[in-house]
């Protein structure tokens, strides 16, 4: 009987060797990406407060001393404002305004250096991770310049208050290099050391936003796919690329995963701790959505972040989301249509083995998952700062194809991604300059969006900034007719312009704040603030004590309304109550003048004459008229030398 000749399996022929990008090399594509980063958003530098800054930085006491750091860490983000129980637990982002307020005071630049110092480092980290992941120079390259430049990324570099999203992003990259660089090691000192420094990143993220919980879920898509020793060299000419691990089962992923719960454990220890237990996350809408509804809104909102991804073109800080709540919304169809491309895409690339790609979509969706449940999240259930962490992953997918492309059309490559990188970075650049004012992003939103009562109620802001008062009037009452929930905070900013350019009394006014608290659905300390400055304005004394009083206790850290209720209290009153009234005042807001005022004529009042001149001298630099210091220096110096209050 003859012998069966064995006839080898024919193989596929193997891609060429992947080409390195010309003149970006090493050192040279981090340097190009960190100068795209800083480009990209540089015209937003000299921008000041805007959106939710003002509150969130100027108008926060807790971050204006250092001895406020513990506070910090034990407390929710809002707390200052009177709400101490709340699920905005952040306290990376509250240290991050502590240490800027300190080094430079109100000054908006240096926040906004330290935001494009978590954006600068995030771009370096995303080539990292894809230079370990897909050990592709040419990927990596791709990558890290396409997420230096993306314009989705222009909210969370530009706008003081996104420092969560960058920061956040910049340590789970890092707990993630992290845990590749252990893989690469043997057991010993240095790989415990890298270990840790995951453990560390991963808190630390967690303490930025709550989003990075799906830190453990993204290092299982790169161990599912992480090429693992002599089988997983690739593009490499048959060699073992350094850049692998030893093994890619689940041995690989265990010990990560473990560090990683870890640190999940003590961030929920220290939440529990802070927030005194489980705070309950109430539903922001009037009717919770059911399951099915909150899928079918969960499928629109994922196609409207992969569409902003792809094509980033018209960009907005409020898209006005209304909630689907049937499957005959046209959105919905869109969006599980969406849902069935993307979800078969990934599935076909995996099956090709192009498993990072694969793993590298994924990536998006599951950094997506937290912010998708429309019963938690309202107007931001689909933001541009939700795409920052979710981009990696886009990017990474991107330099794959773009590093598969060059290794057949090298030219054509490097053309599309050098057309790519500047377009985008002109697109950042003048999204970038829109952010540096209210008034400069809230006019191009509502150019964009006329009908969007929210965005015309910040236009209105931005023109009250700049002093331009009859126009930001005629906006709040836009916004108030066009959303008829922004009356009460139209009425807030409204009404005492229209007293300050004539239209109405402050006994008007008052009358206008009073018809809106009797209808019983507002209690905004700022309401009551408003009233009691127009009731003591009209020589309302008394109620205006009473009005601001209530401010007082809604809010107690209303530096305005304490320095105001210790003016109502006035001469006639009792002088310690409105001298107690004033110092907290100042010590809220060290620049307020008014206080400094009533401190020292309460003082005289009471004899304290060494606080009183103390008071005199802080109004002097703070601006107050020298006629007033002078005559107040001279009544200090007669009635203390005669000994009478």
């Amino acid at each position: 009987m003859r012998p069966i000749k064995r006839v080898p399996f024919p193989r596929r022929r193997a891609d060429p060797p992947d080409p390195k990008p010309r003149g970006l090399l090493g050192a040279g594509v981090s340097l190009a990406a960190a100068g795209l980063a800083v480009a990209a958003v540089l015209p937003s530098l000299g921008g000041g407060f805007i959106y939710d800054d003002v509150p969130v930085i100027p108008e926060n006491p807790s971050i204006q001393r250092l001895s406020n750091l513990p506070k910090l860490l034990t407390s929710g983000v809002w707390e200052y404002s009177g709400l101490a129980r709340n699920n905005l637990f952040r306290p990376g982002q509250m240290v991050t305004y502590l240490i800027d307020w300190n080094l430079a005071g109100p000054n908006p630049l240096a926040f906004r250096l330290h935001l494009l110092a978590y954006h600068l480092f995030a771009c370096l980290l995303v080539l990292a991770l894809a230079r370990r992941w897909t050990a592709s120079g040419w990927s990596a390259a791709a990558a890290g310049l396409l997420f230096a430049i993306h314009p989705a990324h222009v909210e969370s570099a530009s706008w003081i208050c996104g420092v969560p999203d960058a920061a956040m992003t910049l340590f789970v990259l890092g707990a993630l290099v992290s845990l590749m660089e252990a893989e690469l090691l043997p057991a010993g000192t240095a790989r415990s050391l890298w270990l840790a420094a995951a453990g560390a990143s991963g808190l630390t993220a967690l303490m930025f936003k709550e989003v990075s919980a799906v830190l453990p879920a993204l290092w299982l898509l790169i161990v599912l796919s992480w090429p693992a020793g002599p089988r997983g060299a690739h593009q490499t000419g048959g060699a073992v690329s350094k850049h692998h691990p030893r093994s890619s089962s689940l041995a690989t992923y265990l010990p990560g995963a473990i560090v990683l719960a870890c640190a999940g454990l003590v961030y929920v220890v220290w939440r529990l701790a802070a927030l005194g237990g489980f705070v309950p996350l109430s539903s922001v809408n009037a009717r919770p959505l059911t399951t099915a509804q909150l899928a079918l809104n969960a499928s629109w909102a994922f196609a409207w972040s992969l569409w902003r991804l792809v094509f980033p073109a018209f960009l907005t800080v409020d898209s006005a989301y209304q909630p689907a709540t049937s499957i005959a919304d046209p959105r919905v169809a869109a969006g599980m249509i969406a849902c069935l491309f993307f979800f078969g895409a990934v599935a076909l690339l995996w099956r090709r083995g192009e498993r990072i790609a694969a793993t590298a979509l994924l990536w998006i969706p599951a950094s997506l998952l937290p912010v998708l449940n429309a019963n938690w999240i309202s107007r931001s259930m689909v933001a541009e700062r939700y795409l920052y962490l979710p981009s990696v992953g886009f990017c990474v997918a991107a330099g794959i194809a773009a590093a598969r492309l060059a290794r057949r059309r090298r030219r054509l490559a490097e053309a599309l991604v050098a057309v790519l990188v500047l377009a985008g970075l002109a697109r950042s650049t003048a999204r970038a300059l829109e952010w540096r004012s209210n008034l400069s992003l809230f006019s191009a939103e509502v150019s964009r969006q006329p009908a969007n009562g929210y965005l015309r109620f910040w236009l209105g802001t931005g023109y009250r900034e700049a002093g331009r008062l009859p126009e930001a009037l005629e906006e709040y009452r836009e916004a108030a007719k066009l959303d008829p929930s922004l009356e009460l905070f139209s009425a807030v900013n409204g009404l005492p312009i229209a007293v300050a350019t004539g239209e109405m009394t402050d006994a008007q006014a008052a009358e206008a704040y009073s018809r809106i608290l009797e209808k019983g659905e507002h209690t905004h300390p700022k309401l009551y603030a408003n009233l009691g400055i127009a009731l003591l304005r009209s020589g309302r004394g008394p109620e205006a004590a009473e009005a601001l009083k209530k401010a007082i206790q809604l809010d107690p850290n209303n530096s305005g309304a304490w320095a105001f209720y210790a003016l109502a209290i006035g001469d006639s009153g009792d002088q310690r109550q409105r001298l107690v009234a004033a110092r907290r005042a100042s010590t809220l807001d060290p620049r307020n003048l008014q206080a400094q005022q009533v401190i020292a004529l309460a003082s005289i009042s009471l004899g304290l004459w060494e606080e009183a001149a103390a008071a005199v001298e802080h109004s002097r630099q703070l601006g107050a008229p020298e006629e007033w210091c002078q005559r107040i220096s001279t009544r200090i110096a007669k009635e203390s030398s005669t000994g009478r209050k």
